[in-house]
């Protein structure tokens, strides 16, 4: 589809008020040519070498019965509709500009719903392939140049047609002569105008991947601010940004902006040949009698005015050319697959630990990838506290993704009391589950609605309840407003021990069917596990535990200890038993962690 057609798509839902818009300006074109009419009409009457047209001699008589003479009150007669005119012109603000620019906005504001919604739909896997902050740039970028675009459009693309169109049945209805001159020179310019323009484009869409790619890197920096300055990159970080700045600047300024200003030259000597014929013309005509003075006047007038407004297209062709690329982009990302596995129609309610079983679940990320699950067979039990072990890259947290429906296995079923989860409603089994990663998200707001996140039609007392049991009521009391206290963007105004039992506070009051603790005290000072391990013992046995933990001593009380190499089960069953058995990878990585040779799995 190309981007004429890309453009078209957004804006056609809106083609009732565009259309009113465009009659409504096709009207003012009318009003505001009728200046140079009527200015010939008094240079025609005050050389005595003309007279009213048909459609204003019904107004005379009554002039003339004021005592006014003929002539006078022909004049007269002008005066009041050029008054009137002038009355007229200023309403084009109230029914062209005002509206154009509402509906700009209602555009606007839908591609914002769209582009929020297709945020929210879209699969995990594309926000760990593509640039967050980018894509956000991206967004607000189409979506402004869209805005822009409409009402460019509007005021330069339909407003100058509905000029030319008016002026062409004026030039016609002075001479034919003039009327065909106009037409095919003023054509003539606008197909060359469009195309000098449109040839432009592939240099507009260089320059917006070069730009891409120094928003990308400052999305990076802002994401990375702590570690830069930490390591005293500023200086260095700044350098390679004004490598990027500088060298877009030298693009757009030798390739882009070079080009459009031969393209805006060519453009005013065409208009310019065009003004100068039709001037040409009409003096000739004139000099021949062929058309009164008042007809050049109108004829010379008429053409300035044509030849302002034509030369308005720069504006919205130019705007077309740099926004193109990216209101392509916008077209593309509404419409890309969602991928996100499908929901089932098995209604939920309230399923409640059950057990779940994994029957020969295989996966990999990439048709032509080995897989990262072989052949899997596990039982999970109720009420069970079940411990993934294993090496990095073994396939414990693409297990978690697996439960969530993340992703669906490639192989395999994943069963919740002998049903495939396949089969339930995608929001309602999400409902059931909760986790605890290792780096909590927390939002930009107050302690209190990110304990409610997950349940946000919970009183206050719930979240309270869930934060003394996460360990969590006492740093919050120490806050400056307690449980209002915003912890600024990402939780930066809370230790990482903080942020984690938040985290349990929140998955706790979704009081889940299956809690997942991954690695949810692996990065921790002593004293937060500690509070975080004595939270997370009031919550075994009250549901189904699974545990990804890369300290062995966080799983010791485990009623399962899963051991994971290369994405099969090696080893299964309790502490006690992994240990005892004399040899064993589990056995192994415990030695090592003993004897303080490997602090994490």
């Amino acid at each position: 589809m190309s981007s004429a057609r890309k453009v078209l798509a957004f804006v056609l839902p809106y083609w009732r008020p565009t259309l009113l818009v465009s009659i409504a300006g096709l009207f003012f074109s009318f009003v505001n040519l009728l200046r140079p009419y009527l200015v010939g009409l008094f240079a025609n009457l005050l050389t005595q070498s003309g007279s009213l047209p048909p459609i204003l001699q019904g107004l005379a008589p009554s002039l003339r019965a004021l005592g006014l003479p003929e002539r006078n009150a022909a004049i007269a007669v002008v005066c009041l509709v050029f008054f009137g005119v002038n009355l007229l012109a200023p309403l084009e603000d109230i029914f062209v500009h005002l509206p154009k620019r509402l509906v700009a906005l209602r555009i606007a504001n839908r591609l914002h719903r769209q582009a929020y919604q297709r945020v929210l739909s879209l699969p995990l896997s594309y926000f760990e392939t593509n640039n967050s902050g980018l894509l956000v740039s991206r967004l607000e970028r189409a979506i402004s140049k869209l805005q822009l675009l409409y009402v460019s459009v509007v005021h330069g693309g339909i407003m100058v047609f509905s000029t030319l169109t008016v002026a062409t049945f004026l030039f016609f209805s002075i001479d034919p002569a003039l009327g065909w001159v106009f037409a095919s020179t003023i054509s003539i310019c606008v197909v060359i105008i469009c195309t000098m323009f449109s040839h432009l484009q592939p240099y507009v869409d260089l320059g917006e991947r070069i730009l891409d790619r120094t928003m990308s890197r400052l999305s990076e920096i802002v994401l990375n601010i702590k570690t830069v300055k930490a390591f005293v990159q500023e200086a260095r970080e700044y350098r390679r940004g004004l490598r990027w700045l500088n060298r877009f600047e030298r693009f757009m300024a030798r390739k882009t902006y070079g080009r459009f200003f031969v393209a805006d030259t060519a453009m005013w000597l065409l208009l310019n040949l065009s003004f100068s014929a039709i001037v040409g013309l009409s003096a000739y005509l004139a000099a021949t009698n062929k058309i009164d003075v008042g007809g050049m006047i109108t004829a010379i007038t008429i053409a300035q005015i044509a030849r302002a407004d034509v030369s308005g297209l720069r504006e919205p062709t130019e705007l077309f050319t740099t926004s193109a690329s990216a209101i392509a982009w916008l077209y593309e990302f509404l419409h890309l697959p969602l991928q996100e596995p499908r929901s089932g129609e098995q209604a939920i309610g309230s399923l409640g630990p059950a057990k779940l079983s994994f029957r020969g679940v295989q996966f990999s990320y990439r048709a032509n990838l080995p897989p990262v699950l072989c052949n899997l067979n596990l039982e999970i039990s109720p009420y069970t506290t079940v411990a993934l072990v294993g090496p990095s890259g073994s396939g414990k947290s693409t297990l978690t993704k697996l439960l969530y429906r993340f992703v669906d296995p490639t192989q395999g079923q994943i069963l919740w009391d002998g049903l495939d989860i396949r089969e339930f409603k995608l929001s309602e089994y999400r409902s059931q589950l909760a986790i605890v990663p290792q780096e909590v998200e927390v939002f930009n707001g107050t302690v209190l609605s990110n304990i409610l996140y997950g349940r946000p039609d919970l009183p206050t007392e719930k979240a309270i309840a869930a934060a003394k049991l996460a360990r969590a009521h006492e740093f919050i009391l120490d806050l400056p407003e307690g449980y209002d206290s915003v912890v600024g963007e990402r939780g930066i105004r809370l230790s990482g021990g903080q942020r984690q039992r938040l985290g349990i506070a929140r998955a706790i009051l979704m009081r889940p069917a299956v809690l997942i603790l991954d690695e949810a005290t692996s990065n921790l000072d002593s004293e937060s596990e500690h509070l975080i391990q004595q939270a997370l013992q009031d919550l075994f046995g009250t549901c189904t535990v699974i545990v990804i933990a890369h300290r062995l001593s966080t799983v010791r009380e485990a009623d399962v200890i899963v051991v994971l190499e290369s994405g099969r089960i090696v080893e299964q069953g309790t502490h006690q038993q992994l240990v005892s058995a004399g040899s064993g990878l589990y056995q192994r990585l415990h030695q090592l962690q003993v004897s303080g040779e490997l602090r994490e799995v």
